[in-house]
């Protein structure tokens, strides 16, 4: 068997700045009900499931809730790199440990060689750390009366449960109830619920295509799900059944970085398609929305009556000078002046932009979404922070990317 030797090194701040990128650019519309039934306080953690119910944007979400990115005691990393393979992450994770760091996110697990051994082996010799990790439902032979299994605490992470679907199409926050709260209760549960929605209106469309979250990022739901289905037949399961007993040499490495530049602001048009991609809004519902922000907000002692956003019906990707520096110094205040471009950020538009109007925008970045959230309605409010993020997000650097 020919040895494997790495000849490329990533370093740490590499793998801080991809967590950053993510947290700041993965869409987490709904909190999973999984979240309040873990108990974090343990070391390690292991979450399973199948392909496409969230297992990558439940971490992220996780490491959103607790922890300022800004520490870094919490870390996001992807198993399935190749930085990972042949060297695993036994000694990535001391490394961690000794600049502060307390928690691991390591998403794909299982497609590390020996990954289970290599969790255990952080376990012992790391005893400050806490790893919580990602794999597959597929079951492993042996795994059930091994060391991990009496190690880890294990829970099972499913696809959106209809209650989880009605709160993200209607902007509700109805909570899970118990079977004995359902039989003894079911008359005053259903006093609270039925003003604010009917839910038999969404059962067919739950039942169609509301399980799996990926919905929310594609168009063409029937494709997506196939896709899912067959990298967990085609990957997942023979990746599973096949690293056991085999050995695998890796003959060579190509590495590099690469820089993504944050998309420009809004015009109408994209503002119309990232809506109904990440909002699940339709084009008409999107504008109605973006109007009354535009119009005015009563923003009472706050502000009194305010129009937060620029015009909507643009074509141009325009950004007036004081809006960009607003921008550089709201970025460099809340994340830090590495994630702010020497230079204003300058897109071109189209030739055939009339340019009448600048692109979609805040009017102005003193309404932080958080702080006007109590003015807003539910679509109000998710579409003015699409439109705050982007804007935001388009005068920062770029991500590198490893």
């Amino acid at each position: 068997m020919q040895n494997v030797t790495f000849s490329f090194y990533l370093p740490m701040e590499t793998f801080f700045q991809n967590h950053a990128y993510m947290l700041e650019h993965t869409n987490l519309p709904v909190r999973r009900a999984l979240m309040d039934s873990i108990d974090w306080s343990y070391r390690l953690i292991g979450i399973r499931g199948p392909r496409g119910v969230g297992r990558t944007s439940f971490l992220l979400q996780y490491a959103k809730e607790h922890f300022d990115v800004r520490l870094r005691q919490c870390l996001y990393i992807n198993c399935n790199s190749f930085y990972f393979q042949g060297r695993g992450v036994v000694e990535f994770a001391g490394n961690f440990v000794a600049q502060g760091g307390l928690v691991l996110l390591m998403d794909q697990a299982f497609k590390l060689s020996d990954w289970r051994q290599q969790l255990c082996e952080c376990y012992h010799k790391y005893p400050r750390l806490r790893i919580v990790y990602t794999t597959t439902s597929v079951p492993q032979e042996g795994a059930d009366d091994d060391e991990l299994s009496r190690l880890a605490r294990t829970y099972v992470l499913h696809g959106f449960s209809f209650r989880e679907y009605v709160n993200l199409q209607t902007g509700n926050d109805f909570r899970a109830y118990s079977i004995e709260e359902l039989l003894n209760n079911h008359e005053q549960i259903l006093k609270t619920i039925l003003p604010k929605v009917r839910p038999w209106q969404y059962f067919q469309e739950y039942l169609h295509h509301g399980y799996f979250p990926f919905f929310l990022e594609s168009r063409n739901f029937t494709e997506a799900l196939l896709k899912a289905m067959n990298n967990m037949i085609e990957v997942d399961v023979l990746f599973t059944k096949s690293v056991a007993g085999n050995n695998f040499t890796v003959s060579d490495i190509k590495t590099g970085k690469k820089t993504k530049n944050p998309a420009p602001p809004f015009t109408t048009s994209t503002l119309q398609q990232e809506a109904s991609r990440k909002l699940n809004f339709q084009s008409q519902r999107t504008m109605r929305v973006a109007q009354e922000l535009y119009e005015g907000i009563n923003l009472g002692s706050d502000g009194g009556v305010q129009g937060l956003i620029t015009y909507m019906r643009t074509d141009s990707l325009r950004i007036s000078a004081e809006a960009q520096n607003a921008a550089r110094d709201y970025i460099v205040e809340k994340y830090g002046d590495k994630y702010c471009p020497e230079n204003p950020r300058v897109y071109k538009s189209k030739a055939s932009a009339q340019d009448a109007h600048e692109a979609i925008r805040p009017s102005s970045l003193k309404h932080d979404p958080q702080k006007v959230k109590k003015h807003l309605s539910t679509d109000q409010y998710r579409l003015y922070k699409l439109i705050w993020d982007r804007f935001i997000a388009s005068q920062m650097e770029g991500a590198e990317l490893a």
